[in-house]
Formats: structure tokens, sequence, C-alpha cells
């Protein structure tokens, strides 16, 4: 091609002044189609002394073809295994890192040299009992060691920040053609969610038992002192039944929220429904800001107000048409400890005449046993001749507190 001449003699006049080149052009083909040439040229000597070169030139179009699909496939593969949300990289058959992905830098919280750092790119590391592990025990020194792959081996990865992260490592080895070891690929993955899920598994197996246990101890309780206190067994089946009752519906309520509690509006009205639903309904008061419960607090309130709410509509202001019951709630300081307590007053009033009881029945122990032992708080009843009224007192230490306006 004439545009390729001045570079031709310009070689060929470097050549023949003793060095040697190789360069590339394209030049038309026969076929019409741009083809990639390749000349090498050596410096020769004639027996005269004139001084000539020897140069070979072939076709490469096809080996820049290839070339340019190495290079495809290589950017293809880079971008692929960056775009994976797990580690990956890859080391020589001495252990010196050849590639890794950016999730691996996220990982290791840290940016290695390629082919300086050797067997993996984090800081340090340690076994899953916290003990050290030295890089050259890790999975991969084990796997270019023994060539076998690993599936699943756990430790540790410990950052320069102080952070410390639980990961699970499959790395494999990397063998050529004769089968001979050429490296190794880990995947390292990140299983702090893993780890995570299986703590709050057990926390929930053990809260489980726990509630398990203390449930059958409530069931037990209702049972044996709704026979003590009831004069036939029609009498034990309606108040066994209606406490168990209650006692389920605050669980329905919690395994509506997945037991990570309920809003205390919610227990309160639950329990009220079947005298809210009838004519009483205009003779019920409620009157305060809504507050979440953790699961304990929300079966014992539950507990409580089944048998105050029973009690005023067997006994007291809900048992005549005049009779009318309020109850009201809100956050203060406990006057004996100053703690942040949620204070809840039921008060009745146009009822029976009250008079103290000699002896305490079941329902009372029972909200005094929830308060007092389950909440940690304080009863205050008082039996005046207008109605009941009941005070309790409760710590907000493990509270929630979620006001949502006044509500009437």
């Amino acid at each position: 091609m004439p545009e390729h001449r001045e570079i031709w003699i310009a070689n060929h006049l470097r050549v023949c002044n003793g060095e040697q080149l190789s360069w590339t052009y394209d030049i038309i083909g026969l076929a019409g189609s741009w083809v990639n040439m390749e000349t090498h040229a050596v410096p020769l000597r004639l027996p005269d002394g004139r001084r000539v070169h020897l140069a070979v030139t072939h076709n490469i179009t096809q080996r820049i073809k290839d070339e340019q699909a190495l290079r495809e496939s290589e950017r293809h593969l880079s971008e692929l295994l960056d775009g994976l949300a797990v580690a990956v990289y890859t080391t020589d058959a001495k252990g010196y890192l050849t590639f890794y992905n950016e999730a691996a830098v996220e990982l290791w919280g840290y940016r290695p040299r390629l082919g300086q750092a050797q067997w993996c790119g984090s800081w340090k590391m340690q076994w899953p009992d916290g003990r050290e592990l030295n890089h050259d025990e890790c999975f991969m020194a084990e796997v270019l060691s023994e060539g076998k792959a690993i599936q699943g081996g756990e430790g540790f990865i410990l950052r320069q920040d102080g952070s410390r992260v639980p990961f699970a490592a499959y790395p494999s080895p990397l063998r050529n053609a004769q089968g001979e070891i050429t490296g190794a690929v880990n995947m390292c993955v990140d299983i702090s969610r893993h780890k995570k899920a299986e703590a709050q598994q057990r926390e929930l197996i053990n809260e489980l038992n726990h509630r398990v246990k203390n449930t059958l101890m409530t069931v037990q309780s209702i049972a044996t002192y709704s026979l003590r206190s009831a004069n036939a067994e029609s009498r034990f089946r309606e108040t066994f039944d209606a406490r168990l009752l209650a006692l389920s519906k605050a669980h329905d309520l919690l395994t509506h929220e997945q037991w990570q509690g309920a809003q205390l509006r919610a227990v309160i009205e639950q329990e009220i429904a079947p005298y809210t639903e009838q004519e009483k309904s205009d003779r019920i008061a409620l009157f305060g800001s809504d507050y979440a419960l953790e699961p304990r607090e929300a079966l014992a309130l539950a507990m409580v107000f089944h048998e105050l709410i029973t009690n005023a509509a067997k006994y007291g202001a809900l048992s005549v048409p005049e009779g009318r019951l309020q109850l009201e709630w809100y956050v203060g300081k406990d006057e004996h400890t100053g703690h942040d307590c949620l204070e809840l007053h039921w008060l009745e009033r146009d009822g029976p005449t009250v008079e103290a009881p000699q002896t305490k029945g079941f329902g009372s122990r029972l909200i005094d046993r929830s308060i007092t032992r389950e909440l940690k708080g304080r009863v205050v009843t008082t039996f005046v001749p207008q109605g009941l009224e009941c005070h309790l007192s409760i710590p907000l230490l493990c509270l929630q507190v979620r006001p949502k306006g006044s509500f009437v």
C-alpha cells in the first residue's frame, strides 16, 4: 500500500544498519477486505560486504480476532465476577493473589496488591472458637497443599478497622491439561446474616420454652384457684374457660405481630370487647395514648384486664344499668423510685355498694402476681362505697413509649 511505503523504507534502513524489527499493518486483500499483516526483519551481510535484510511477512488476521475475542471474554468474565455479591479470588500455585473482585475488597476491608498478598487478602483471621488462623494455615493454603476442594470451611475475618466478619469458604484447586495444580479459586461468603439468624433462632427457642412453661404454670394456677373458688362443676368450667379464652386471645394478638409485642390499646379493647358490643358501650370511657408492650407485658395485662372487667360485669359497676367504668393511663414518675412508669387508673362508679372482701379471691391474687412479680410494678386496690378503684404502676424500663394521641 502506498501509505506504508515510507514506513517500509525507514524500517529497511534501520534493519540494514543492524536492527531487528517487527511491525504490523493493514492491507486490502484479494477478496477486497482488510487483512492484518505482520513482518519480522533481520539484517544480513552478503559475502561481498553489502548489507541487506531478510523479511518474513504473514497474515495475522485470525490471531488478531482471537486476541480481541480473548480480551472481550476476559472483560466479560471480570464484569461478571465483579457483579457477584460474594467474594471471589484466585491465586497461583504458590498462593499469591492473581485476581479478586470488588466483593472480596468489601469483605476484607482492604485492597491488596496482586502478586504480593498470599493466600488471602484479609488482614487477620480467626477460627470459629476465636483462635488465631494464620494465613499459611487457611483453607486456600490447604487446598493448594492437598489438592482437594473444601466446602463451607468457617472462620472470622478481622479487618484493620476492628470489625469481625464470619465467613464460609469454598476453595477449589485449578489444574492444567496435565492435571498439575496451577492455582486455586475461592468463593468466600459473608455469613453474618446466617449467624445472626441462628442466634435469633436459639433465642426464640429458649423464649418459646420459657413462655410455654409460664403458660402451663398460668393454666395450672387458673385451674387450681378456679376450682377452689367454684361451688359447682358448672361454675368451675365457666370461670376456667373464660380465663383460658382471655389467655388465648392475648396469644392470638401477639401471634398477629410475630410475637414482637402488642399495643396497649389493642390489649385493653380486646378484653372489654364483649361489653363494648352491648348496651354497656356508652358506659365505658377510655383515656390515654398508645404504648408498645413486650410479649410478657401484654400477656400479664391481658389477664389483669380480664379479671377487672369480669368482676365489674358480675359484681361491680357494669352489673347495674346506671353503673359507669373509666380507665385512664399515662406515663408519670413513680413516687417511690423516681423511675418513669406507666400509670393505669381503673375507676368504677354508680354501681352496687362496694365492701372490701374478707379474703382475697383468685382474681385479686392473679392481678397482684401479674403486676408485682411479672412486671415488677405495684397494685393499689381501694374498695370505696362508690365503686372499686384499682391503680396499677408499671416501670417503663422495658416498655417502648409510642404516643399516638388521646382517644376516648
